[in-house]
């Protein structure tokens, strides 16, 4: 398969059953068989994806270190998984487990001993306070070897809209689920995508809370798709808030780099 896949951000106005479409934490419910139904205009697509079950790409990654934390991510390619900069920063001992529990046929995990964040100045800053500096909370984990049984997300390299536009974005996330769902991720409540109101809203987007505590690095999706938005960075110091790192732009030209310098998009062994 051939990832290079470009799309125009779809704008969506979402209507989920059982879901508030404007907050709420980390949740889950049985898969849809339905497809996306899209109005007249475009206006409504009620979303068909309720599960964290069908993202493939979801990732857990687990250092081989007894000090550093675990985070989630996703991939973008068979050798390829994008999570937080500081999930690859600050691992001394440079090794990662990568599981992807909702691949076809099941599980399926590979080991990574190499990464490296987008913005190089993350290995000048602490653990303890990269957060306050003008930094792409994004980096890249390159894998041993590739994963066979996901189909990958798509990417863009445009902006999606906020909800300071007209016709805002609606996303969900799959993450850490602090209820422990299957395989300790979960697909959130439905969200609005918008833009803070901060010098930092060239490199990140905004949503109502939807992380659960000790999240890092897991996917932001447009809702009812696979269309890859962004990579969880932090929540805000007053809880209410999550930050999701941008992957358009630069972001996304730096991707498509070390993409092709790390086996390509296609799912043959390099």
């Amino acid at each position: 398969m051939t990832m290079a896949r470009l799309c125009s951000p779809v704008v969506l106005a979402a209507v989920v059953a059982g879901v508030t479409a404007c907050s709420g934490r980390m949740s889950d419910g049985a898969p849809s068989q339905t497809t996306p139904d899209k109005q007249l205009e475009g206006t409504v697509v009620t979303a068909s994806q309720r599960s964290a079950l069908a993202y493939g790409e979801a990732v857990v990654i687990e250092p081989n270190d007894a000090y550093a934390a675990s985070c989630t991510g996703v991939l973008v390619a068979p050798r390829v998984v994008l999570t937080a900069a500081h999930c690859v920063v600050y691992v001394p001992a440079r090794s990662w487990k990568v599981t992807a529990p909702f691949a076809t046929g099941g599980p399926e995990a590979h080991t990574a001993r190499d990464g490296e964040p987008m913005d190089a100045a993350f290995r000048n800053v602490s653990a303890a306070d990269y957060a306050q500096f003008d930094l792409a909370d994004v980096g890249a984990l390159y894998l041993d070897a590739p994963f066979a049984n996901v189909t990958m997300p798509t990417l863009t390299p445009d902006a999606y809209g906020s909800s300071r536009g007209s016709a805002p974005t609606f996303v969900s996330a799959v993450g850490r689920s602090s209820a422990g769902a299957e395989a300790g991720l979960a697909l959130s409540a439905v969200v609005m995508l918008d833009a803070p109101a901060t010098s930092r809203a060239h490199i990140e987007y905004e949503t109502a809370q939807v992380g659960a505590a000790g999240e890092s690095g897991g996917p932001l999706f447009v809702e009812g798709s696979h269309d890859l938005v962004a990579v969880y960075a932090h929540a805000d110091a007053s809880g209410k808030t999550d930050a999701w790192t941008r992957l358009d732009g630069q972001v996304y030209t730096w991707i498509t780099e070390k993409v092709a310098s790390h086996g390509g998009w296609s799912d043959a062994p390099r």
